[in-house]
């Protein structure tokens, strides 16, 4: 058998063997990936819909305490000036409703007697039908009715003649939950499940079937059909009863693009072993051999001078000429991979500025966490209900005078904490919008880098630290001692990139002086490089954990840290490479573990820097 028909087969047999065993490995990896995301977006968009319904029932529930715990209310249910609180609140019917945003109201007294409804379907206290007639007749008794009560708004969901609905059952009690309710009110609205459906886009539908619902399991089920997958729960009323089974259609785009990627992938996989066996079967019969004798001496000037060159074979039409041809067709693709070498590692330099840039947004979403952290602790829960009920007293005509007299005390001592935090969120406000400002300059700024267009120009170094470490230190509330020198000084360089340099700087700093009792950062000098005058030389010094001086230079490696417990070490790695693109270098100086290290970053002084007081 000749030698081409032995490499044909072999490569037959092993691409054959590749595309069985990638067939087999998609098959039984990939492919169940993609089943395991479907299942778990049907469920996500399940918890959507009900999600969706919990909300709807929270607005019906703030409706119907507006109502409930209102001492006009209370008084109306127990039969103080029904009629003006009819004329004045209740009437007309359809506009109580509609400020509500309720689709149906019923109040009783204590003693289950009606007093008042109304429906949008028009049904009333004089003709209870329809959803009048549904809540009236409801089989669900409240336990503030016998005295029982905890105080709470109970919702849930019930069945109307007009379809499913949520319903509120509030006691009617003062607005301060003294005494004993002195009626029920009930507030329904209509569920609108065309609105949940756009506002979640997930296609649902209930089942009240009967039997099937008292049937069905208190789990969920996840069906998973050729073009959808289905997941069910049980639904369950007001009263704790089976009610109706919820379930939600999610279709299987994903599946049917995976197992599209891996028929593509299978395919293109043939068509590559039978292009690669065609281009070698010509290969084989066109070149076969070259001269053995020539290519073993040119083999042996290759080595002794490092450099591949074409071999020069004879004219004779056999094998040894074949192959010195198929050297120097490997010799060309060689040197066509340097050059793909060349390209290759200036792609890994776009990701790695790629990288950078994302540590950098991380860095400056730090501050943005914990501004807001700070604005959700202005307003405390438990300091708004008690401002609200003391306006609701003080708007009480019953209220006496000397609750009055401290009521208004307690208002101005509030107006003086809102009006304190109405500046802090304004102040909050300005720092989170400084910080997404940043962002926005890191993330627009890339398209730059990418280009390897770093635009300079000419910068205060002094104020761009000020600013960068106020939003570094500012969120984290530490006392962070930090020094200029005097003197401006201005460098020529990016001002995107050096706000993300230091802003590594300080957070780095801020994580060395852990454990300081007084963290200390000093901007130690400014000075003219030493061995150009025409570079300013910035020294950063902290009295942190310091670095050991075997790693003062493995620090700016990719991936390194000194830290242990932390992972990364992009920073500092970024910061080095962000400075050799601005023509600059950055580097570190320690006396070991203490007392500190001092990061020194070399720029380009700006034309006019000179006039300015730069310590030599």
């Amino acid at each position: 058998m000749r030698i081409a028909t032995k490499i044909n087969i072999g490569v037959l047999a092993v691409f054959a063997a590749s595309v069985v065993a990638n067939l087999v490995v998609l098959e039984w990896t990939i492919k169940p990936k993609f089943d395991e995301i479907e299942i778990g977006d049907a469920k996500r968009n399940h918890d959507r819909v009900l999600e969706g319904i919990q909300n709807m029932s929270a607005t019906l529930r703030a409706s119907a305490q507006d109502y409930a715990f209102w001492d006009a209310c209370f008084d109306f249910a127990r039969g103080i000036d029904a009629e003006k609180f009819r004329e004045s609140t209740l009437s007309p019917p359809d506009k109580m409703l509609e400020n509500v945003s309720v689709d149906v109201a019923v109040f009783f007294n204590s003693k289950r007697e009606l007093l008042w409804a109304a429906g949008i379907d028009e049904s009333s206290t004089v003709n209870p039908t329809g959803l009048v007639a549904d809540l009236v007749n409801l089989e669900y008794r409240h336990p503030y009715l016998s005295g029982n009560g905890d105080g709470a708004i109970k919702t849930g969901m019930i069945e109307t003649s007009k379809g499913l609905a949520l319903l509120a059952v509030a006691p009617i009690v003062r607005s301060d939950h003294t005494g004993e309710p002195a009626g029920v009110l009930l507030m329904g609205k209509l569920l609108d499940e065309a609105a949940i459906q756009k506002l979640t886009g997930v296609l649902f539908k209930f089942d009240l079937g009967g039997q099937s619902v008292g049937n069905a399991e208190v789990e969920r089920t996840v069906v998973t059909g050729q073009d959808t997958i289905s997941s069910t729960s049980l639904v369950i009323d007001i009263m704790g009863r089976p009610l109706a089974l919820l379930t939600s259609e999610s279709g299987r785009q994903m599946s049917k693009v995976g197992s599209e990627a891996i028929n593509y992938a299978v395919l293109f996989m043939m068509l590559a072993a039978a292009l690669v066996i065609m281009a070698l079967w010509l290969f084989v019969r066109s070149v076969v051999v070259s001269r053995l004798a020539g290519l073993t001496n040119h083999f042996a000037h290759a080595v002794a001078d490092g450099r591949i060159s074409e071999h020069k074979s004879s004219d004779a039409n056999d094998e040894i000429r074949h192959l010195a041809t198929t050297f120097n067709g490997l010799a060309k693709q060689v040197n066509n991979m340097r050059d793909e070498l060349a390209d290759s590692a200036y792609l890994i330099g776009l990701s790695e500025w790629a990288s950078g840039t994302l540590h950098n947004v991380r860095n400056s979403l730090m501050p943005i966490n914990m501004y807001t952290l700070k604005l959700q602790e202005l307003f405390s829960k438990q300091w708004c209900v008690n401002f609200g009920t003391a306006i609701d007293q003080l708007t009480n005509p019953e209220t006496p005078p000397e609750r009055r007299e401290k009521l208004l005390a307690y208002v101005a001592a509030s107006n003086h904490h809102f009006a304190h935090s109405v500046d802090m969120v304004q102040e909050l406000a300005n720092n989170i919008m400084s910080c997404s400002r940043s962002i926005e300059e890191m993330v627009s700024g890339h398209e730059i880098f990418t280009k390897k267009d770093v635009r300079s120009e000419q910068i205060e170094i002094r104020e761009l630290l000020a600013n960068v470490a106020k939003m570094t230190f500012g969120s984290t509330g530490s006392e962070i001692e930090l020094k200029f020198p005097d003197q401006p000084a201005f460098i020529s360089g990016n001002r995107i990139i050096l706000r993300q340099i230091a802003a590594n700087i300080f957070v780095n700093a801020g994580e060395a002086m852990v454990g300081q009792k007084t963290p200390k950062l000093v901007s130690r000098e400014f000075r003219e490089a030493p061995q150009n005058g025409d570079y300013l030389e910035i020294a950063l010094s902290d009295n942190g954990e310091g670095i050991p001086p075997d790693k003062l230079t493995a620090v700016f490696a990719r991936g390194y840290s000194t830290r242990e417990h932390k992972k990364g070490g992009l920073g500092l790695h970024w910061c080095a490479n962000a400075a050799k693109a601005m023509g600059g270098s950055l580097w570190a100086e320690s006396n070991g573990t203490q007392p500190g290290a001092t990061l020194v970053l070399r720029l380009q002084k700006a034309c006019e820097s000179s006039a300015h007081g730069i310590a030599a």
